[in-house]
């Protein structure tokens, strides 16, 4: 059962427990899932088979194509139908059941990225593309609190060797 469902049957669902409709979506905050619950017996698992609910997220999650973007598959038919990375074509895209998507050479986040030309990605390109750039991110930010530390340091031998000075 998804969040949608429960919500459009919801004030007809009775709770197994109890026998009452006093049923409500229960948010988990460690890891956002969302199961029903009973107000009344207070029963996390009200109805017979259902503990969690499905949710929509990778909707939410997508990313929303700029206007004037072309679609993945123009990129691709553009590009000769193959990926630009690792230069599977197309059908070798379907026969392997991977998704067919497309990139800004500049990732879209940075200055110059919307208006970078869309390269065609495979599905596994664009998650190995994506990783990689986490991992850029992490490694600029973890050598920006490098420079900080420096920083930091020079300026404290600078203190102690002022007052080093006769």
């Amino acid at each position: 059962m998804t969040v949608d469902e429960f919500e459009a049957q919801q004030t007809t669902l009775i709770c197994q427990h109890c026998g009452k409709g006093d049923l409500v979506l229960v948010e988990n905050p460690n890891n956002g899932g969302v199961r029903p619950g009973c107000l009344s017996c207070q029963s996390y698992q009200p109805l017979a088979l259902v503990t969690w609910l499905k949710q929509n997220k990778a909707k939410k999650r997508q990313v929303k194509r700029p206007v004037g973007d072309p679609s993945p598959d123009e990129v691709w038919e553009a590009n000769g139908n193959y990926c630009a990375y690792c230069g599977k074509t197309r059908g070798d895209c379907e026969t392997y059941g991977l998704g067919l998507s497309s990139q800004h050479v500049i990732p879209f986040h940075l200055p110059g990225g919307p208006d970078s030309p869309l390269v065609p990605f495979c599905s596994r390109c664009q998650q190995g593309s994506a990783a990689a750039l986490a991992e850029t991110e992490r490694i600029r930010r973890a050598f920006e609190g490098v420079q900080r530390q420096l920083m930091r340091i020079r300026e404290k031998q600078h203190e102690v060797d002022g007052e080093r000075a006769p």
